[in-house]
């Protein structure tokens, strides 16, 4: 009798979990969205989004998101990554300011 082979899942990147994240909410939203302000809106509207994430700032969110996954409540992950999102773009706003 042969033994079952073994899947070994590579562990996912913080991106795709985030990314992963980001669509389930789009989908869930993504009606209603679209029947308050059409199609296009929405089409621009997720655009933005997506550009949004690739700038500085948007690197500093998707950090401190990553950061707090381990703790307990949504509350608790909402201000601690609010929190440290605040620290990091102040300290690149006074590093650009300085020179």
């Amino acid at each position: 009798m042969s033994t079952p082979a073994t899947v070994v899942t590579p562990p996912s990147h913080w991106y795709s979990s985030l990314l992963h994240f980001i669509h389930h909410v789009g989908v869930y939203v993504s009606d209603s969205f679209v029947a308050l302000f059409g199609k296009d809106a929405a089409h621009t509207f997720a655009v933005g989004a997506e550009s949004l994430l690739k700038t500085d700032l948007g690197k500093i969110v998707a950090v401190a998101v990553e950061e707090v996954q381990s703790l307990s409540t949504g509350t608790d992950k909402m201000a601690a990554a609010l929190g440290k999102v605040l620290t990091e773009a102040t300290k690149v706003r006074v590093r650009s300011s300085v020179g």
